[in-house]
């Protein structure tokens, strides 16, 4: 049996893993950038599999995910909190 736990791993708790670290890597900033197999190395799954879920998991705790740049090698994503009606 494969060893990583991209074999394991059910959409939402990849999607909530992924949440969570955005929050964690974004801090008290507005925004980020950052690369797909960044994150994918701190879960123990693939790049393209945290670059299909990162939108979505960004969006349920209040972030913007954009592919902000490719280099034909990997996707770097621009991660912004979104401004709230009250926020401005």
């Amino acid at each position: 049996m494969n060893s990583t736990k991209d074999a394991v791993y059910i959409p939402d708790e990849l999607q909530e893993d992924i949440a969570s670290l955005l929050l964690d890597r974004l801090g008290d900033d507005s925004h980020l950038y950052l690369h797909s197999s960044d994150l994918s190395e701190h879960l123990d799954t693939n790049a393209k599999r945290v670059g299909r879920t990162l939108e979505i998991a960004a969006e349920s705790v209040g972030l913007q995910a954009s592919k902000w740049a490719h280099n034909g090698n990997s996707t770097t994503w621009l991660i912004e909190r979104i401004e709230q009606e009250g926020d401005r």
